[in-house]
């Protein structure tokens, strides 16, 4: 079966896991599988073939608890009640953590703004804080139908997870000791909203605009990939700036562990508390969107809406 230290987050592995417990319990057809599963025998065939794929989460859920395999073979976190469901009060790492993701929560655009004002130079989106690239802005406004969206299928693992040793510091220990591996693990376990689940989303790799209009290309990734980068740079920030208020101080490109790169980052994330967001209960992940909508630009890719459960 699939090693859940190396299973994918995108469940992309669903048709090979089939596969693998048809092997293991004797199932020699897709219609006694599909007795196991629960759904229609034409879908573990298209799931088997990669003909169709699943990235909804509940779904997902269900076939793992009829596999009897745990949730982490197809790239989800724990089952919320069992993140939480070791014995022992929080460590004085995991209160303090708690402590600055509040902060973080309840004070995102006044951090924009300090995130913003570290760069000698920067680009600003027009009436926020949030700084850009200048090939990112189009000289003058474009009508939604002249940009072209374009979807590329076969992507390249983002450099940067936030799985590795520089995200350890801001991703603490679990009542039981042991760190949580990815920043989202955290969030579940202690400081969990009303709604967080890893669902399927876009991930912008290229963006060009001329005179007849713009040309974006998209490939796919997952609500919980960009947070365990994004909320890892922005909660670095909001400790240092948490740890100097008291004194006046302001925090400086030096005082941030991770550099120049980090602080790009924690600019972009910590920034969607501005306009161009949508507002989230307290203590929940802002949902970031867009000042504009794709629904009049030619599309080249399905909508994750339409994956099939």
């Amino acid at each position: 079966m699939t090693d859940v230290r190396k299973a994918p987050r995108d469940a992309s592995n669903l048709g090979a896991v089939i596969h693998a417990y048809m092997r293991a319990h004797g199932l020699s057809t897709h219609g006694e599988m599909a007795a196991v599963l629960g759904v229609d025998r034409t879908l573990v065939t298209k799931y088997v073939s990669g003909a169709r794929h699943c990235h909804d989460v509940t779904q997902l859920r269900r076939f793992a608890e009829a596999m009897d395999l745990p949730a982490e073979t197809f790239g989800l976190l724990p089952d919320p009640h069992d993140a939480s469901s070791v014995d022992g009060p929080p460590s004085d790492e995991a209160n303090e953590w708690c402590l600055v993701r509040r902060t973080l929560n309840h004070n995102r655009s006044e951090l924009t703004a300090v995130a913003a004002s570290l760069y000698w130079d920067p680009v600003r989106i027009e009436d926020t804080a949030c700084i850009t690239l200048p090939g990112w802005m189009p000289a003058v406004p474009v009508e939604l139908g002249a940009i072209e969206l374009t979807w590329l299928p076969d992507t390249p693992t983002p450099a940067v997870t936030g799985d590795d040793l520089s995200s350890a510091p801001y991703r603490p220990s679990g009542p039981g000791g042991v760190r949580f591996g990815r920043y989202t693990q955290a969030i579940r376990a202690l400081a969990p909203p009303a709604l967080f689940e890893n669902r399927g989303s876009y991930r912008l790799l290229d963006l060009s605009w001329d005179d007849t209009g713009g040309q974006m290309a998209y490939g796919y990734t997952t609500y919980f990939d960009m947070l365990d980068v994004s909320e890892v740079l922005a909660h670095e920030l909001a400790a240092e700036w948490l740890r100097r208020r008291e004194t006046g101080e302001r925090v400086s490109m030096e005082d941030l562990p991770s550099g120049p790169a980090s602080t790009i980052c924690s600019t972009c994330l910590v920034a969607r508390s501005c306009r161009a967001s949508t507002p989230s209960p307290s203590g929940a992940a802002p949902r970031a969107t867009h000042s504009f909508s794709t629904d009049g630009a030619r599309r080249r890719w399905p909508s994750p809406a339409a994956s099939p459960m």
